[in-house]
């Protein structure tokens, strides 16, 4: 059990210069930081992140996990009750990571992202099988991926399969996703059932320039009174 601690980043476990480290079958809880309260890997670092309970931490970006300009292996474990301005459980930026078959459940961003928050050219080189469970933001309750924080990033193109959305509410758009301009996203054979928002895009929220690709999924998703109306589960917006 790693609880309890604070500091700029990584309060639980901070991974810098060529450090490889591999940690699983950790209890990680109650830390509180600025960036990645439990774990914080920086550039240089690459990190295999496996069957942990990641719980009740606090940061401004990224309550659970950073991952600054490297890439990591996220897998099989449970995130949950962590909170952040951007990124409740997870903040990604300038990674290209693995993020497979964790669960993601009760995390809160007071901004976006609830459950991960992926900017500045981001892209996941696997994206399957997570679950996303009652997360709330502002927006993107359970996923923004943005990259307009820094400008000189290209575009970024992936593809995220087999995902499961439950019981998110953003209160202002975006119930599941929240995908901002110059993203190009396909999104295959993911369930969206009963996340709302109070805004719009019950299960999708997306900017263009961009694109969105989805193909092969379900969605059961409400608009503000309760009422089901298909055209609100997506809301595309012209910048």
């Amino acid at each position: 059990i790693i609880e309890s601690n604070n500091a700029i980043a990584g309060a639980g476990i901070l991974c810098r210069g060529t450090s490889m480290p591999v940690i699983t079958r950790n209890e990680i809880r109650n830390n509180s930081a600025d960036s990645g309260a439990a774990i914080y890997v920086d550039s240089g670092s690459i990190a295999e992140i496996t069957t942990n309970q990641i719980h009740d931490n606090n940061a401004i970006h990224g309550g659970g996990i950073y991952i600054n300009r490297t890439g990591s292996g996220i897998s099989n474990n449970e995130i949950y009750n962590n909170r952040a301005t951007k990124g409740g459980g997870c903040y990604f930026r300038t990674a290209v990571s693995t993020i497979n078959a964790n669960t993601f459940r009760d995390n809160e961003a007071t901004f976006e992202g609830g459950g991960i928050y992926l900017t500045d050219g981001s892209h996941p080189a696997i994206f399957t099988a997570d679950s996303f469970i009652g997360n709330t933001a502002l927006r993107g309750a359970d996923i923004m991926i943005k990259t307009a924080e820094d400008t000189s990033i290209i575009p970024v193109a992936f593809t995220m399969s087999e995902n499961y959305f439950s019981g998110s509410n953003a209160s202002q758009n975006g119930g599941a996703l929240y995908v901002s301009e110059d993203v190009y996203l396909g999104v295959l054979r993911s369930k969206f059932l009963n996340v709302t928002t109070d805004g719009s895009g019950g299960g999708i929220y997306t900017f263009s320039p961009g694109s969105l690709w989805i193909s092969n999924c379900l969605f059961n998703t409400k608009v503000p009174n309760g009422r089901f109306v298909s055209r609100y589960i997506f809301k595309v917006c012209s910048s």
